[in-house]
């Protein structure tokens, strides 16, 4: 009887390693719960670095711009500096124009008339006066357009008549009605000239 139950219990024993779970198979199945989680996250990260990467692009990209643009706006601010100085009292010349020309009327005047001594010294008065504002045109780049004997240039000149003279080839300005100047490079007013034609 006694045998009969230690067989038994023999039998009952379970054998070596089974039904219990090894440290690996839990780590195993620990890992298993884990990867799902951890896959994600690292999903996550990888599409918001890439995220920041073309976020950091795009503001790049936006600085450059605005560092051309800026450049653009400089430059144009410093020709618009440049083109005030030259030009910014423009007008105030044009204004005075006239005054230069009554000046030269005077002047040219007082040459081909008999005067007295006090006749002479005022017109000696008005050429001194002429030659100081002329001084100061020069100084500020205003100058004579050159006119007589050279080709009619429409761009400079304004024709207010036309005349055949011998000797003279077509479309030259054989004399001028009234200067015209230009301040550097651009027209303050054009030339009133006559301008040869050929006979009819």
């Amino acid at each position: 009887m006694k045998k009969s139950l230690d067989e038994k219990k023999v039998e009952a024993k379970p054998e070596k390693g089974e039904g219990i779970i090894s440290g690996a198979q839990m780590s195993e199945g620990a890992e298993t719960s884990e990867e799902g989680p951890i896959s994600e996250k690292v999903e996550d990260w990888k599409a918001k670095y890439e995220e920041t990467i073309r976020e950091l692009e795009e503001t790049s990209s936006r600085s450059l711009y605005l560092r051309a643009e800026f450049d653009n706006f400089r430059k144009r601010m410093d020709r618009e500096k440049i083109e005030w100085l030259k030009y910014g009292n423009i007008e105030l010349v044009r204004s005075l124009l006239p005054i230069v020309d009554h000046l030269e009327q005077a002047v040219s005047h007082g040459k081909v008339t008999d005067a007295n001594d006090k006749v002479k010294a005022v017109m000696e008065g008005i050429e001194l006066i002429l030659h100081q504002v002329k001084e100061v045109m020069k100084r500020y780049g205003i100058s004579h357009i050159e006119s007589i004997g050279k080709p009619f240039d429409p761009r400079f000149h304004e024709a207010v008549a036309r005349e055949y003279r011998e000797g003279v080839a077509p479309n030259r300005v054989t004399s001028e009605y009234r200067k015209g100047y230009v301040m550097h490079e651009k027209l303050l007013r054009p030339a009133q000239v006559i301008v040869s034609e050929t006979r009819e």
